[in-house]
């Protein structure tokens, strides 16, 4: 059977709403395969279909009730799955490039979601942001290892410095993930190792940059030269953490040791 997406926002959560919704998708011979609730005032529901008038008359019907507002009818995207399994949408901030924000309590989500996208590109480039210690380097090994990717650490802090200036060609050929720190490859690091990052970023490999504005400032890439941009941050309020702290400290004051 074919699959859609259903989701609507509660306008009346009176009793029996939830049941009236199932009780007609049940009449028009449509299957409920996964429902959730989603952001508290939301349902989701991917259903099973046999023919397109099914979902027509659906779509009708629930027009037809004041107690809801049809918010999304389509087919199943990534995003809608993500949200059916984790109960909540990601935010999206930007277009270009896709720029979606999580808070440090998302970290199964963010894994989930940055795994799924590590597996559909050989050679794709992530821009992470994300201030201090808030977990970047650990999501980055984390993902790679749910979208069972090798991966290795190009530059980073994580539990001692590392700045490597080579790589078997193995790793290179066969979709080992690489995980860049861009403070610590421009800022705490050497010309050779400098160079050899350089390099790596001009090969069609997969990359995840932590602090990607560093790495625009630094050499000839773009933002729109990443596939996505995620933004991690320690809770709801602070909208950008890393650029409070380049701005509010500067870059030889980060302690990412």
């Amino acid at each position: 059977m074919n699959k859609y997406y259903l989701e609507y926002k509660i306008l009346n959560d009176r009793p029996g709403l939830l049941g009236d919704v199932a009780s007609l998708i049940g009449m028009l011979k449509l299957n409920i395969q996964t429902i959730s609730s989603i952001e508290g005032n939301k349902r989701g529901l991917l259903l099973n279909f046999n023919t397109m008038q099914q979902l027509e008359s659906l779509y009708l019907a629930l027009k037809e009730v004041q107690d809801l507002e049809v918010k999304i009818f389509r087919e199943p995207q990534e995003l809608d799955l993500l949200a059916l399994k984790h109960g909540k949408r990601i935010q999206k901030t930007s277009e270009n490039p896709p720029t979606f924000r999580f808070e440090r309590k998302e970290l199964d989500y963010l894994i989930d979601f940055l795994g799924g996208r590590l597996t559909k590109k050989s050679d794709i480039f992530v821009g992470f942001r994300g201030s201090p210690r808030v977990g970047k380097t650990e999501t980055a090994i984390a993902a790679s290892v749910h979208a069972n990717k090798p991966w290795i650490l190009i530059s980073s802090t994580l539990l001692k410095k590392i700045v490597r200036t080579n790589l078997d060609n193995e790793i290179l050929e066969n979709g080992t993930i690489l995980i860049i720190d861009a403070i610590t490859t421009f800022y705490r690091s050497f010309p050779e190792h400098i160079e050899f990052v350089k390099n790596l970023l001009n090969k069609k490999i997969p990359r995840i940059v932590e602090h990607p504005d560093v790495l625009v400032r630094e050499t000839n890439i773009k933002l729109s030269d990443f596939d996505l941009i995620i933004e991690l941050n320690n809770d709801e309020d602070k909208e950008n953490e890393e650029g409070e702290y380049i701005k509010g400290y500067g870059f030889y004051s980060f302690d990412i040791s």
